[in-house]
């Protein structure tokens, strides 16, 4: 059984023809390229250092890595080129540094180190040509660049495990303007919208559960429906065409898109049935989403969808030398009642043997 691997999701090159993903299967974390659905993989990092693929470049010949010196979890970054050569773009030892994003004309990556102070993130702009660092923006606290529209900045800062502050910035004027969550303690997750000065908000604060908002002119505005389950997670294609959200369903992960400008929902390719479908990845335009599919009785699997021309395809197969997935088990929703007599659901594996004997029963 500790065979049984498959990576999950992965980056896509913005022509679709290649993923590169990060994987265990040598016993460290390093970066793969898959040249195409169902092929081979071939190694590009190796080492004993902890590899992940961060973001991939608009002409999808580079990609920035993350790499972790010796578990010391100060982790550094590293541009990636097609001819699989590491270049430093930061890496000391002691200090944090943690991909922002890459500039949509692929001339800078921008980022947030705590070289300054241990306990507090400065953020920086590093010019892809000349090699050459620029601090942009530095004030105690735990900041990073939640989205980026033009010359402007969402910040983010970090007050709590799950509370956080939105300021917009503007790098060329030095101006920094407070949106939302200021001494609220309160948890919020936010992208810029499809529309000018619309912001899409992720929190708890209007509801029993949390939705999803537009907030435009200080309004919020649910955009998702009012539903007894938490909407987890949410991105939007850098093009801003569609918002895709994922819904903790008692425990099953459903994701649902839609229309970033609309805001009608759009409908996803038939997919294998499943308990689990996330959304990894987007490419730059939104023309291609990669998602992972757990289906609950093998390990997860990875596809890919082209909007345009409206295709799923299935990039690689699990690993399973000498297992037969199809013994495996599906779980099944099932509630208990609590002392109180509130209902608690709970996921339930039954072998297919116990239903004849006496089965030892592991909770978790």
């Amino acid at each position: 059984y500790l065979d049984v691997r498959s990576p999950i999701g992965g980056t896509l090159t913005p022509d679709g023809k290649a993923i590169y993903f990060s994987w265990t299967v040598t016993g460290t974390r390093q970066v793969w390229r898959l040249d195409g659905p169902m092929r081979f993989p071939v190694q590009i990092t190796g080492g004993e250092d902890r590899t992940a693929v961060g973001e991939m470049f608009p002409d999808g010949k580079s990609v920035v890595v993350t790499r972790d010196r010796n578990g010391e979890e100060n982790p550094g970054l590293y541009l990636l080129d097609d001819r699989g050569v590491l270049s430093v773009i930061q890496h000391d030892k002691g200090i944090q540094a943690f991909l922002d994003f890459v500039s949509d004309d692929g001339k800078s990556i921008w980022f947030h180190a705590n070289d300054v102070k241990p306990n507090a993130y400065a953020i920086y702009r590093w010019d892809v040509a000349s090699k050459v660092r620029t601090r942009v923006f530095e004030q105690d606290g735990l900041w990073r660049v939640a989205d980026h529209s033009g010359a402007r900045l969402l910040l983010a800062n970090d007050v709590g495990s799950n509370m956080t502050e939105y300021f917009e910035y503007v790098p060329t004027t030095q101006t920094l303007t407070p949106l939302f969550g200021q001494g609220e303690r309160e948890e919020y997750d936010a992208k810029y919208g499809a529309h000018p000065g619309e912001l899409l908000v992720l929190t708890p604060k209007f509801s029993d559960f949390r939705r999803l908002y537009s907030l435009n002119a200080g309004k919020f505005t649910a955009i998702t429906p009012e539903i007894s389950y938490d909407v987890s997670s949410f991105k939007v294609d850098a093009a801003k065409r569609r918002i895709y959200y994922t819904v903790n369903e008692a425990g099953y992960t459903r994701l649902h898109v839609l229309d970033a400008k609309s805001l009608r929902e759009l409908p996803l390719p038939k997919l294998p049935t499943a308990d689990h479908v996330r959304l990894v990845d987007l490419t730059r335009d939104g023309r291609y989403a990669t998602l992972a599919v757990d289906t609950g009785d093998a390990p997860a699997r990875t596809w890919v969808y082209d909007w345009q021309a409206k295709k799923l395809i299935q990039w690689w197969e699990p690993s399973t030398p000498e297992v037969d997935t199809r013994r495996f088990v599906r779980s099944t929703l099932e509630r208990y009642p609590a002392r109180d007599g509130t209902s608690i659901p709970m996921f339930v594996r039954r072998p297919s043997q116990c239903k004849t004997e006496l089965c030892p029963v592991i909770v978790s």
